[in-house]
């Protein structure tokens, strides 16, 4: 058959393939669509299976570009913004075994989704093929029973549910059956994927997962405990799952939400991600500055959050600020601590969420495009670290952190009129907040 024939035919099996899909499943979605329109007053329209959700004025797609196969008659209105990340809530309870996230070596999430839920399908033969090895297991059942799947193995826990946007995170491989808002989210926060699915959407998403490089598609819904296996290790073992740069491509017509990519698992792997094309990491010395009283080594200041051309002491050593300015693009900040449970949990509570990246040991915390702190386990050096973070609205910060169970110091105000108050973390590490004087 030739090309131009194969296309003719691949025209019509969609026409008629379109035209069953209209008169049996999508029907009962195109008059729920007629109904919502007219309850909102607006007029009729033809519609025709999904293709009412495609508005002529804006299209907002929740992915990245990368992801979407090349379209050369893809409309000017269609914007691709990545998966909308829903906050951590303030209240949100860790469960007890929130710990072995830190602890483990490399974290594996199983989902087996909300639509197509039997557990047998994916979550058992997971839970087989991963069972002794060295990694931790985090499974979630949905709408299923976690009961039904007997005692996992002891590298594993089974939940109905766990929020996605705390555990994400931690995690180095998702395997789900291919939901579309499960494999968002999962690159969303740069987590390569093991998928296999293939009822309902899920072949579609599951080809798009395996086309844009963004993980392995199985292309079955009974995997293999054997399968399973090799794949998630072969995940874990080619970082160009998590770096591929596909899936990253962002749409130039739009400013989308950022889809992250996380570094590999290395003691030193926030130094890889900072040497990206996002930041740079740079290790200065800081003397103490003119009209600051405090001690040298506390004077490590995030400015991200100051108001602009804001200074926190008049110049660095005596020199001008300018002889540096534009060398260092980046302040990364470590912070020793004895254990990262407590840790972790505190300082989720300083900054209201949980840890944007973590590298082996190193948990990261971005505090805005050019700052970054981070923690790791080091318990002969705990309680000897210093950094200062420079805020807007301290009193209500205090009065957050009071709320979340994080007190502090008495508020010191210096003579140049800077609010200076120490925070200091389970270790004794001084975090210390301070607010500039208003113009």
């Amino acid at each position: 058959m030739s090309a131009g024939s194969a296309a003719r035919a691949g025209h019509l099996r969609n026409t008629a393939l379109n035209a069953i899909g209209r008169a049996t499943f999508m029907a009962p979605v195109a008059k729920a669509a007629r109904e919502v329109r007219a309850g909102l007053g607006l007029p009729p329209v033809p519609i025709r299976g999904l293709e009412f959700g495609l508005s002529r004025y804006l299209h907002v797609q929740l992915c990245p570009r990368g992801f979407e196969y090349p379209r050369s008659d893809l409309p000017p209105y269609v914007h691709f913004v990545g998966a909308p990340v829903p906050p951590v809530p303030a209240k949100f309870e860790q469960p007890s075994w929130w710990p072995r996230l830190s602890e483990s070596a490399h974290v594996v999430l199983v989902t087996q989704g909300t639509i197509a839920t039997d557990p047998a399908e994916l979550l058992a033969p997971c839970l087989e093929g991963l069972a002794g090895r060295d990694l931790f297991v985090v499974a979630t059942t949905g709408a299923a029973d976690p009961a039904v799947l007997g005692d996992p193995p002891p590298n594993a826990v089974v939940e109905r549910f766990v929020l996605y946007s705390a555990l994400l995170p931690y995690v180095d491989v998702m395997v789900s059956n291919g939901g579309f808002g499960s494999v968002q989210l999962a690159i969303a926060h740069g987590v390569p994927m093991v998928v296999a699915g293939i009822s309902e959407d899920k072949r579609e998403v599951t080809a798009h997962v395996g086309w844009s490089g963004a993980g392995i598609n199985l292309r079955t819904d009974h995997p293999s405990p054997k399968v399973i296996a090799g794949a998630v290790q072969r995940v874990l073992n080619e970082p160009g799952f998590r770096d591929h740069p596909g899936v990253a491509s962002t749409d130039s017509r739009h400013q989308p939400g950022e889809v992250r990519r996380r570094p590999p698992r290395t003691p030193s792997g926030y130094r890889q991600r900072a040497a990206s094309n996002r930041k740079q990491t740079v290790n200065a010395d800081r003397p103490s500055g003119d009209g600051d009283e405090r001690p040298a080594e506390e004077q490590t200041a995030f400015k991200g959050l100051t108001p602009k051309n804001r200074r926190y002491g008049a110049s660095v050593g005596g020199s001008p600020r300018s002889r540096m300015r534009g060398a260092i693009t980046h302040l990364i900040a470590g912070v020793p601590v004895s254990g990262l449970g407590a840790a972790i949990d505190w300082y989720t509570r300083l900054f209201g969420r949980p840890p944007d990246l973590r590298a082996g040991e190193e948990i990261l915390w971005d505090i805005d495009e050019h700052a970054t702190l981070f923690i790791e386990p080091d318990a002969a050096r705990a309680g000897a670290g210093r950094v200062t973070l420079i805020v807007a609205g301290l009193d209500a910060l205090l009065e957050r952190l009071a709320s979340e169970g994080i007190g502090h110091e008495p508020i010191e105000t210096y003579p140049s009129g800077v609010r200076h108050v120490k925070v200091p973390d389970p270790d004794g590490n001084a975090i210390a907040l301070a607010e500039l004087p208003q113009s």
